[in-house]
């Protein structure tokens, strides 16, 4: 990142603290071509030309020091490296070929107003307003900006592993109740329920939704088993087929046997919740071209989870290359590059990755157009100025305006 200290050798830590608030990528030609002014305005003793050269100044520090506060996001921009030299060549090239053709002062003249056109306080409008908005925008969602190469990277990744079922489902839900007899039903759903109720647990909160509490006695949990107690009065098991003498049942959920008075009464499948909106979250994705991959070791509920959700790939590792999100990462849930900690998200989990991902991408584009519009300014401006057109005040009311417009249409863009 190039700064102001950096082009006039060692600095004081407080003018450090304000170099690193600059958003001077690739802009440190422009600053010495601000600064040039001053010397070549002074040299051939143009008061307005003095003037303008201060204006100019003023325009590019106080965008560029409101611009990056405002946003607080840290990082370099996508300004084009030509941009730089370009505008001090055509500066020089207007002050040299006005003041052979005129006079040296009014090449001094036409060269700060073409600097002033140049000054690119449009285009670090263009360039850090859609950072601001994109900002704004996540705080709802729990998302965090952190730093800029989140926008390269998220245009670039190809996939994006879900580390862990974690981040596609969010509970357990009751799946299916298989009474032994239909006439059952209604006991097994009761008396589940109530039992379940004291059960501390997802799965036990999953049942529990069967009924209510009930009056519950002597209840007792037994490790890897189940939970025992009386519902009413009634003697009640819920817990593995095996424990209650009950035939195994094939599925790649948790299959629960329940039993009262010491007779069993059949079945009650638990299966995994998805997050709401993960499935379409992650139709999306793969529509966008991004691969989605569940990072899990495989097994038949990972399996049902992954056909749920709409996920095709199950991996034990990590694709390299991938942006990760992962509960186990509460630091930066969402990895995204090299840089690692980019982006955050408040909730590690499919829904938020995809709204993070699809905000950084339309983010990176609302930017990248700006700032084709920006240079658009620029240019036509510029060429005013050379052209004799615009004189260093009015040079200076353009370099205004053009901030301004291209700090509203990019502030329009969503």
């Amino acid at each position: 990142m190039t700064s102001v200290s950096a082009a006039f050798g060692r600095s004081s830590p407080r003018t450090s603290r304000l170099a690193a608030r600059l958003p001077l990528h690739r802009l440190g030609l422009t600053v010495l071509a601000l600064l040039a002014s001053y010397a070549l305005a002074l040299a051939v003793r143009t008061p307005t030309a003095i003037i303008a050269a201060a204006l100019a100044t003023l325009l590019f520090l106080s965008a560029a020091v409101l611009l990056r506060r405002i946003a607080g996001v840290t990082g370099p921009r996508p300004v084009p490296r030509w941009y730089s030299p370009s505008a001090l060549f055509v500066v020089a090239a207007v002050f040299l070929g006005r003041g052979a053709l005129d006079s040296w002062s009014a090449g001094a003249a036409a060269g700060v107003a073409t600097l002033l056109t140049i000054a690119p306080g449009a285009l670090l409008a263009a360039s850090e307003t859609p950072l601001r908005q994109a900002v704004r925008r996540g705080q709802s969602d729990g998302i965090v900006l952190l730093r800029t190469e989140a926008l390269d990277a998220a245009r670039t990744v190809e996939a994006l592993a879900l580390d862990g079922l974690d981040t596609v489902v969010s509970g357990k839900v009751v799946d299916q109740v298989q009474p032994l007899d239909e006439s059952h039903l209604r006991n097994l759903r009761w008396f589940a329920g109530a039992l379940a109720h004291g059960l501390d647990s997802s799965l036990g909160r999953a049942m529990a939704k069967l009924s209510a509490a009930g009056n519950l006695t002597d209840v007792t949990r037994h490790p890897d088993q189940g939970i025992s107690g009386s519902v009413d009065r009634h003697p009640t098991r819920i817990g593995r087929p095996a424990w209650l003498g009950l035939e195994p049942v094939n599925s790649p959920w948790e299959v629960i046997g329940v039993e009262v008075d010491g007779r069993p009464l059949g079945y009650i499948t638990v299966a995994d919740a998805l997050r709401a909106g993960a499935a379409e979250q992650i139709t999306t994705l793969r529509s966008s071209g991004l691969d989605v991959v569940l990072v899990e070791v495989p097994s038949p509920r990972v399996d049902a989870v992954a056909e749920q959700a709409g996920i095709v790939t199950v991996l034990s590792d990590v694709p390299a290359g991938a942006a990760v999100v992962s509960p186990r990462a509460p630091s930066a849930p969402l990895l995204l590059g090299p840089a690692g900690q980019d982006i955050r998200v408040e909730q590690a989990e499919i829904v938020s990755a995809a709204k993070a991902l699809e905000l950084l991408r339309s983010t990176d584009r609302d930017q990248r157009r700006s700032i084709r519009i920006a240079l658009g300014w620029h240019g036509v401006a510029a060429a005013l100025a050379a052209a004799g057109l615009l004189a260093c005040w009015s040079a200076a009311a353009v370099a205004v305006l053009g901030t301004g417009v291209l700090w509203a249409v990019a502030r329009a863009s969503r």
